[in-house]
């Protein structure tokens, strides 16, 4: 019997040993992973309170540039240290953002050259990642830094006078601070040359590379050349002759190409008829007018079709101007010749004689 117990209290040992074993890996475990979700959970915290600092410093750059004193007011509150109250007040977050009593943004214009400057923004968590023990808790850091895509700033203990992160560094203190952030203290950037950024900003430099349609309701100014790979729509605006505003400007008229010179709307000639001698053979050669040739007119020539019964109608417009007219420059149009045409049957079937009147337009 006494054998026996003896067996019993080794076995109710072991059972013990193991149930301890198990109970503190359990605790370790269970801590381990509650760390992990409270770095996690500030992760998505600052990353909640960058993007709004983010739509903050874009729609205030200009504002913040010229922002003389930490004073100075904006919608979102103080331009250089706006509060997580108001943010939400203006609506950059969302009300239900809580958690941000930790957090405090500070403000700058970074990058100044001789023509521009960049807005900058310093999210810190002043509530440092720490052991219990002391020292920097690096596994939180680690699961923090995770968690921000490696965009986070951590201060180290083997270099307090920074804020190091993957790509940058930034001198700690830094963006005005009153004293250096403490060891374990973490922070997001938001910037408006972010070149990772999502949001465009006044001035931009980068190429937005659009994917999809874009739609402008105002004017489109370019300073430079436009390349397209397909085509170039023009809304039929256009009216021979009509006057227009905009010196240079194209638009057409069905399938007419017109541009405005000297407040009117001119065809763009579809071949090389701008030489007044070319001008005139051509319309020698269509109108069989060789013998005698005729006289040299500098501002084209046009035909009218002229029939008893009928309106006269454009028959062979002048091709400096698109139409049977002379171009803005001319002192008028001349008669100088009729050609008869063939009689044909009009609508009414009755033969009629139609004629074409050549006129010649002088130019100034």
């Amino acid at each position: 019997m006494p054998k026996q117990q003896g067996s019993l209290l080794i076995e109710l040992s072991l059972v013990l040993a193991v149930l301890l074993v198990l109970g503190t890996g359990l605790s370790t475990w269970l801590k381990h992973t509650a760390e992990q979700q409270k770095a996690e959970n500030l992760a998505y915290l600052m990353l909640t309170v960058q993007q709004g600092v983010q739509r903050y410093i874009d729609t205030y750059a200009t504002q913040l540039l010229h922002a003389s004193s930490s004073e100075t007011q904006l919608p979102g509150g103080q331009a250089w240290r706006p509060t997580i109250a108001d943010l939400i007040q203006a609506q950059f977050l969302a009300p239900e953002v809580q958690g941000g009593d930790h957090i405090t943004i500070y403000i700058e214009p970074a990058g100044c050259g001789p023509d521009t400057c960049h807005i900058e923004a310093l999210i810190v968590y002043d509530a440092p990642l720490l052991l219990d023990k002391g020292g920097v808790d690096l596994a939180a850091t680690a699961q923090w830094l995770t968690k921000t895509q490696g965009k986070g700033y951590v201060v180290y203990e083997h270099s307090p006078q920074w804020l190091t992160g993957a790509a940058r560094r930034l001198a700690n203190p830094s963006f005005h601070m009153t004293h250096a952030l403490a060891v374990g203290s973490v922070a997001l950037i938001a910037t408006t040359d972010n070149a990772e950024s999502a949001y465009l900003r006044l001035k931009e430099r980068r190429n937005p590379d659009f994917q999809a349609d874009v739609d402008i309701a105002g004017a489109l100014r370019v300073e430079q050349d436009i390349h397209t790979q397909g085509f170039l729509f023009l809304a039929p605006l256009a009216q021979p002759q009509a006057p227009c505003t905009e010196e240079g400007a194209l638009s057409r008229e069905q399938s007419r190409l017109f541009i405005c010179e000297a407040g009117q709307w001119v065809q763009v000639a579809k071949n090389v008829l701008t030489d007044p001698l070319t001008i005139k053979a051509f319309f020698e050669v269509v109108l069989e007018m060789t013998h005698p040739p005729l006289p040299l007119y500098q501002g084209g020539y046009y035909g009218l079709s002229v029939g008893a019964r009928r309106a006269p109608v454009c028959w062979l417009a002048n091709p400096l101007v698109g139409t049977c007219a002379c171009p803005p420059t001319s002192t008028g149009a001349m008669l100088i010749g009729t050609k008869p045409l063939p009689s044909y049957h009009s609508t009414s079937f009755l033969a009629e004689a139609r004629t074409i009147s050549i006129y010649g337009c002088a130019k100034s």
